[in-house]
């Protein structure tokens, strides 16, 4: 029942866009004239990279192969927002260009940073002392532009093809390419994450 309304709703969703444009979607060379049937195909597949990342199943990849597929098929729909600013957490200085989760939330990302799944709490159960913070404001002709050379706003994706009740739908996950921060809007903080004794 929710598989049949989740396709139904793709299917609206897919015709809203084609009729908003007036035209075919223009067609990209990679996929070779693709049939509607063959797009839901994809749009299916790279939902449920979108819903495993969320639920803690990583794969680099697929991320990066859904990143591209939205981003050539709904040029701009599903991007992160230019000025909004993004944090990621995390315990080491190492960024290797993949795509990586970041939150338009500070304090998640610091809680992230500190002790992964330690939320509100993370503190208290930190297993480390030190951690690091990224901050980056998304802009595409800037410094740090390379960071934003595809992203996906998980929010975005889930709220419309999930019809905004999907557990996930009011996410501020957005998957970034995570380079090295360069720019004025860009910067790599050490934090604390000193055990914290609960009063």
């Amino acid at each position: 029942m929710w598989k049949a309304i989740l396709i139904l709703g793709c299917a609206m969703t897919f015709e809203s866009y084609l009729a908003k444009r007036h035209n075919p979607v223009e067609l990209v060379r990679a996929y070779a004239n693709p049939y509607a049937d063959t797009l839901a195909q994809d749009l299916d597949q790279h939902l449920k990279t979108v819903r495993a990342w969320l639920n803690g199943s990583i794969n680099t990849e697929k991320m990066r192969a859904a990143m591209d597929w939205f981003t050539a098929v709904f040029p701009g729909v599903y991007e992160a927002k230019p000025g909004t600013m993004l944090y990621r957490g995390q315990n080491t200085r190492e960024v290797d260009g993949t795509p990586r989760s970041y939150s338009t939330e500070r304090w998640i990302s610091e809680s992230f940073a500190c002790e992964p799944g330690g939320g509100p709490f993370a503190k208290v159960f930190a297993t480390h002392p030190k951690s690091y913070l990224i901050k980056r404001k998304v802009c595409k002709t800037c410094a740090d532009k390379a960071a934003f050379k595809v992203s996906l706003d998980l929010g975005k994706v889930l709220s419309e093809y999930g019809l905004g009740k999907h557990k996930y739908a009011i996410e501020s996950e957005i998957v970034i390419l995570n380079t090295v921060p360069k720019g004025k809007t860009a910067a790599m903080y050490e934090i604390d994450c000193e055990r914290e004794a609960i009063a």
